[in-house]
Order: C-alpha cells, then structure tokens, then sequence
C-alpha cells in the first residue's frame, strides 16, 4: 500500500471515530436508561482518549525536528489529561469540594495547549537542531503562574467568587473574577500569537503560493470560539462539548502543518525516491549498500562514494559528487554543475574586463573631479570678486591718495578709510563661504562681523554701538549677507560727516529689520538700496531696511 493510501486509510479511520463519538453524544440526549447512557458517555471518552493517544505516538515517529516532537507529544498527553480528568469529574467524584478542584484543573490544559500551540509555530520550517530562544520561558513562566492561581483560588478568590453564604461551591453559582479575564485574554494571545506566525510561516518565499490548510482550522476555531461565547442555538444544541471541540481543531491545525511540510516529518520517502526524476540521489547504509535511489541516480564504485565523505569531488561529466551522514547511513547525490562551470568561465573573463573598465573610469573620475574642483574655486573666486570689488577699487584709490598727500593726519585718515573697507571686505568674504557652505547659519557671525568693523571705526573717530537679536537659533546667511552689505553701505555714505553710529537688527511686527542711527546730517544715501527707508531730524538720520518678508529680499 503506497504511503498516500495508508494516510487516506488512517483519516477515514480517524473522521469515522470523531463522528462515532459525536452519534454517542447525540444518542444520550434522547436515552432514558442510565446503564446505557453510561456506556455511551465510556465508549465517546474511550474513542478520543485512544485518538489522541494514537496520534500522539503518531507524531513521536514521524516529527524529525525534535522539540516540535516534545511539544507535540505533550499536547496529546495535555488533551489525554483534560478527557480523562473530566471523566474522572463527572463518573467517580461525589464530593462538591473535590469536584470543584477538578474543575479548577481544566484550567491546565486549556492555558497550556494554546501556550504550546504559539511554540510549535516558532518552530515551523525550523531545522533539526533549532532550539526555541530564552526568552520563551518567559512565556512558560506566566502560564505557570496563572495555573497556580486558578488551583489556589478558594484562597484568594481573584479568578472565581463564590457567594459567602452559598452551602456548596460550584463551577454553577460562581462569578468571574478579575483575574479571570487575565486568563482569558492570555489564552487568546498566544492562540492569536500562534495564527500570526503561522501565517508568516505559510507564505512560501519568493512565490505567490500560500499554503490555506494549516489556516482553516484557526478559522474553524475563531468561528466557534465566537458562536459558543454567544449562545449560538446551534452551536449550543449540537456542539457544546467544548473540550472535545477545542483539542479537535488544535489537532486538525499540528497534522495540517505535518501534512503541508511545516512540521518536517520522515514520511513517504520510498514514494519520494521511486517518483523522483529530477534528483541523483541515494540512500545507503554505512556500507554503502544502496537502500533507497532514484530514477536518475547514477550507479558509482563504493570508493567514489566513500572519497566524498570529507568534501565533494568532481566527475569527469561535469557532476559534482556530494555525501553527508544521515541517521543509520549516508545520503550521497550528484549534482550537474557544467553550466556553473561555464558561468565560472564567463564570470572570470568578465572580471578581467570589469577590471579594465573600473581603472579607466577611475581615472575619468578623478579627472571630472579635478575639473570640477577648479570649476567650484573658479565660481567662489568670481562671487568674492563681484561681491568685493566696489571696495576693493575704492581701497586701491585709496593707496595711490595715501602716495601722493605728505599730510600726516590725512595719511591716518585715509589708512583708517582702508582699515574699515578691509574689515568688510574680510568679514565679506566670510559670509559668502559660509552661505555656500550650509544655507543657515548663527547671528553670531553677524555680531562679529559688526565688531570687527566697529573697532576699525574708532580710528575715524566714530563711536557707535550694535545689537542683534533675531530671536532664532539659525537664520539664512543671505540675509545677514544683506544686513551687513546695507551697514557698509550706509557707512561708505557717512564717512566724512558722522561721529556716532547705531545699529539694532531685530523683529519688528513679524519682519526682520535694521535700523541704522547717525548724527549725520549730510543728506546721503546709500548707493545699493534705493528702497530703504529714511527718516531725517535735525540731530541726524535714521536708515531703515526690512531684511525679510519686505523690500529688502
């Protein structure tokens, strides 16, 4: 009998059983004599006890990954204990006090397979040696300690609250405590927590394929979780033993992910090599005496085999002969790596040629980046020039007067006039390179670019004063570009005529503005700003520009 006949024997075997235990149930309600209704409450608890117990042993031989194998096995072992714990209950239990342990043991296994459940999901598509991290017992920790909360609730009464006056207390006149919807929503965690990793797991990579089997028993379950919580009439009439129900749909979930492959099992391996044609592969013993092989499977001297036990070795054909231990033997198989060969081939004369072309686009770069940099300090060289040259010209005038007068504090004045257009010619400069550099820059450099120019102002014999406050921590350095080419400019215009200046760069009504006081009554204006504001007194003349959000931009 082929494998996939044996498993279509063993769940017809396994649907007649469930569906047997379902009649006996049905059967009962409408029994009036108490030994048979006995009977039939035995044979239902015997059918599921031996299901469980049959695929338990079941998944012992056929799981390969070794903690999917414990956790498996404990989960039928947990659905064996919840039946037989419930028989024990309701057919050998009298007193109201034990009975009402009993029922606080439920509790075990209705925590503990949804708990075990999300473990076997971590474990899905794992390899054989995969171990579950630390962190998990975590988990395993909590669980424990809402068990032992619900077996010490007469204690405490956290989970379930009994009247104080009730003679007896039972599963029937309790009320929910706070803890017990802790217990609830826990369970419901890791039974979601396993159906999100599930279906990450099902998703196969790089394809469009899902794998829908492992889901409909969670969908199954979500459905009936939902309708037995409602008093669903039907669901009420015909499906009210929730513990058969519950370890039926968790079952129907593990075999699914079996059967899909998510939990690697070693079944079927004669139908795999007898229908394989693709794959050189064989299976021998520790001999090297041939157990299993397919179609294509070259036949090779057990010497050949054996030389491939510490590294691969190479046929003549163009094959690539492999060997790695296997429980009980060796499994050795050949794979055609002529076209890895030749792609070898054309990989290393590519790489020759990628060489070549790589150099000569290095050179190329480093010449476009030569080429660029010259371009760049050409371009920051004609924005100093144009932004400087009024004042460089002007100083130039300057020197050429100093030449030709012989009056010494005309000399001073004029190397003073030098002093001043140097310091705005320096700072100048400097806001050009920063503004180039970065957009935003601090009004500190505004403020040093006024001191530098004040202190060259005294030696003409004009004091002032300044003040910055822009109230931001950052501000566009074309602005304070502008706020300093406007006070050269207004001071290139008073030169001659005034004795004090003051300067205030600050927020006026939402606009940043500068104010610039001198005693000078000349008349002057300044040359480059046409649209500033000027206000004249007697005692001197003010000279307004807005910076932004005005005419000054």
């Amino acid at each position: 009998m082929s494998a996939s006949a044996k498993a279509c024997r063993l769940f017809i075997i396994a649907a007649v059983s469930v569906i047997v235990a379902f009649g006996c149930r049905r059967v009962v309600v409408y029994l009036d004599n108490a030994t048979l209704e006995i009977l039939l409450n035995y044979i239902r608890t015997f059918i599921y006890i031996g299901l469980y117990c049959a695929w338990g042993i079941s998944v012992s031989r056929r799981v390969v990954q070794s903690q999917s194998r414990r956790l498996l096995a404990a989960v039928s072992i947990l659905m064996i204990f919840w039946f037989v714990l419930r028989e024990v209950k309701y057919r050998f239990v009298l007193d109201d006090n034990v009975m009402r342990f009993f029922w606080y043991l439920y509790y075990i296994p209705l925590l503990t397979i949804p708990l075990l459940a999300f473990a076997v999901s971590l474990t899905l598509g794992k390899s054989e040696d995969y171990r579950l991290p630390w962190r998990t017992s975590i988990l395993f920790v909590i669980t424990t300690v809402l068990i032992l909360l619900v077996l010490t609730n007469d204690l405490h009464q956290l989970v379930f609250r009994f009247p104080e006056n009730a003679a007896v207390k039972t599963e029937f006149n309790r009320k929910l405590g706070a803890f017990y919807y802790v217990l609830t929503a826990w369970g419901a965690l890791c039974t979601v927590g396993a159906f999100v990793v599930m279906v990450r797991k099902c998703r196969i990579p790089q394809s469009k394929k899902f794998l829908w089997l492992p889901l409909l028993p969670f969908f199954a379950a979500i459905i009936y979780f939902a309708l037995y919580a409602a008093n669903f009439p039907v669901v009420k009439e015909y499906l009210s033993d929730f513990a058969a129900v519950c370890c039926l749909l968790f079952l129907c979930f593990f075999e699914s992910c079996i059967r899909c492959g998510l939990i690697q099992s070693n079944s079927r391996y004669s139908d795999l090599f007898s229908a394989s044609s693709n794959l050189a592969v064989q299976i021998t013993d520790g001999d090297y005496n041939v157990i299993y092989s397919a179609r294509s499977a070259e036949l090779l001297p057990k010497q050949t085999l054996k030389s491939a036990e510490k590294a691969p070795v190479l046929l003549g054909s163009g094959h690539r002969l492999m060997n790695m231990p296997v429980c009980g033997g060796r499994a050795v198989w050949t794979e055609d790596i002529s076209e890895l060969l030749k792609l070898r081939e054309t990989l290393l004369d590519r790489r020759e040629e990628l060489r070549e072309r790589n150099a000569l686009l290095r050179r190329e770069y480093d010449m476009e980046r030569q080429h660029r940099t010259v371009e760049e300090q050409n371009r920051l060289y004609d924005l100093l020039q144009l932004k400087t040259q009024p004042q460089l010209d002007r100083i130039d005038s300057l020197v050429r007067k100093y030449g030709e007068t012989d009056d010494a504090d005309k000399k001073l004045s004029i190397l003073a006039q030098i002093a001043v257009l140097g310091s705005y010619v320096k700072r100048s400069k400097d806001f050009v390179l920063s503004a180039d550099e970065a957009p935003l820059i601090t009004q500190g450099k505004l403020e040093a670019a006024f001191g530098e120019s004040f202190r060259s102002l005294v030696f003409l014999n004009i004091r002032g004063s300044y003040l910055v406050n822009i109230g931001r921590e950052f501000v566009p350095g074309k602005i304070l570009m502008l706020a300093y080419d406007f006070f050269e400019d207004v001071l290139e215009a008073v030169f001659d005529s005034a004795c004090y200046i003051n300067v205030r760069v600050s927020g006026i009504c939402g606009k940043l503005r500068i104010n610039i006081l001198t005693d000078s009554t000349s008349g002057a204006r300044p040359k480059n700003f046409p649209g500033a504001l000027i206000l004249r007194e007697d005692d001197g003349t003010a000279f307004v520009l807005d910076l932004e959000g005005g005419g000054g931009e």
